[in-house]
């Protein structure tokens, strides 16, 4: 029986619920209930990966004929052989797997090495089925007597198999993600300003776009938070425009599958008057160009350019960034919408970190991020400007040294500090 996941959409407030179904459509009771306790504190896309990544472990103990419950409450759970194989399931990308066999046609050819997930994913599935193995075993003591003896058993086991399970993850290098350098955000800047010779967007998205890898990049905030932002959240007038980012609040009302979500905390973006003017001229003149039909949308401000338009996708703006890299790909070949996010934060570090105190700095990123007050997401967000900080003082150290200055340097002000110029 094959299983799949499936969104439902709550009618009373739009929210969505993850499910998973049977080839008849009927919910999976267990699989269910386990990915409904996951909702709170979590993004919908984040229990539909959980929701896909236990799926996966039904195929395999399809394919070996294990009832995984059953298991669970005997306390038996699996042998090393069958762990192993677990493992080695898991650690194969079943799309790269499926479309390899579709093309060579035949099951038993040598597995090329896309079709293998990395380290990292890897451990993150094992994660998913410790974690859900977990619950079944607690699931399966609830209501039991102490003096019940799988009460004592199944506890013990699920230790041992999880701990064996975290035996067999395989360590590896995860690429850091950087932001762009310079001369890549210039050109993304350039090359999608509407009367750009090179735009290769068509002439009726081209303002749009532009304005969007703008405010990705000017802005800071996540793609979910920029197409969740409403027309009513745009104060564009007055001496400190800004746009207010945050929960989607009108879910109800908008007819994407999986309505873009904010993992941050609300806050207003101030912009320039020359920014504010830009994206009220989009509001104002483009989308208010599709007519009545356009008024009747949802009251976000990025639709697309269907013949009854409805809010963008996520998709959509992958598909913006693919095209890029495809008609550019020497100059945006690292082209991410989440990479603009990590050069908002390197440019904010070039122009503030030295400045401001260390832990000033951490506020005022904090802040403009939608971090809590404790994060540390920061350190990986400006991988590229540290670099960059890092180049200016080993420039800085070797000159010096070379001329035999040893005195204390303040890389931000290249001139020596010497002791006659300390305030006393």
């Amino acid at each position: 029986m094959g299983y799949q996941v499936s969104v439902w959409r709550i009618d009373d407030n739009g929210e969505r619920a993850v499910v998973v179904v049977d080839d008849q459509g009927m919910p999976h009771d267990q699989v269910s209930r386990y990915l409904l306790g996951k909702r709170n504190n979590r993004a919908t896309k984040t229990v539909l990966n959980l929701g896909k990544n236990v799926c996966q472990l039904y195929r395999w103990s399809e394919e070996l004929g294990i009832d995984i419950e059953d298991r669970i409450k005997s306390g038996q759970i699996f042998g090393i052989t069958e762990i192993d194989s677990l493992v080695a399931y898991l650690s194969m990308n079943q799309r790269q797997l499926k479309k390899q066999n579709e093309e060579q046609g035949n099951d038993d050819c040598v597995l090329s090495f896309a079709g293998y997930v990395t380290a990292s994913v890897l451990a993150q599935k094992i994660d998913v089925a410790k974690d859900y193995f977990k619950w079944l075993g607690n699931l399966a003591i609830e209501g039991r007597l102490v003096t019940d003896p799988y009460y004592a058993a199944i506890g013990p086991a699920i230790k041992d198999l999880n701990d064996a399970l975290d035996a067999r993850k395989v360590t590896g290098t995860k690429k850091a993600r950087i932001g762009l350098t310079v001369e890549e955000q210039q050109f993304l800047l350039s090359v999608t300003h509407p009367e750009h010779s090179q735009n290769p967007f068509e002439s009726r998205t081209r303002i749009r776009n532009h304005l969007i890898f703008k405010l990705l990049m000017l802005c800071g905030v996540r793609l979910g938070e920029l197409l969740a932002l409403g027309t009513i959240n745009c104060h564009l007038l007055g001496d400190d425009p800004y746009l207010r980012f945050g929960q989607n609040l009108t879910k109800e009302v908008d007819p994407r599958s999986i309505p873009p979500e904010a993992k941050t905390l609300p806050r207003n973006i101030y912009l320039t008057a020359e920014l504010a003017a830009e994206v009220d001229s989009y509001i104002m003149n483009e989308r208010k160009a599709r007519g009545r039909i356009a008024r009747k949308a949802p009251p976000y401000v990025f639709l697309n350019t269907l013949k009854e338009p409805a809010p963008m996708t996520e998709g959509a703006i992958y598909h913006m960034c693919q095209l890029l890299r495809e008609k550019f790909p020497k100059q945006l070949a690292n082209l991410h919408p989440h990479r603009l996010r990590h050069s908002f934060n390197d440019n904010l570090a070039l122009m503030f970190a030295d400045s401001a105190g260390d832990e000033e700095f951490l506020k005022l990123q904090r802040w403009l991020n939608g971090w809590s007050n404790s994060s540390k997401e920061g350190q990986t967000y400006t991988l590229r400007s540290t670099e960059i900080r890092g180049q200016r003082c080993l420039q800085m150290l070797q000159e010096n040294i070379l001329k035999g200055n040893y005195h204390e340097q303040d890389y931000a002000h290249p001139e020596p500090k010497y002791d006659e110029d300390i305030d006393m």
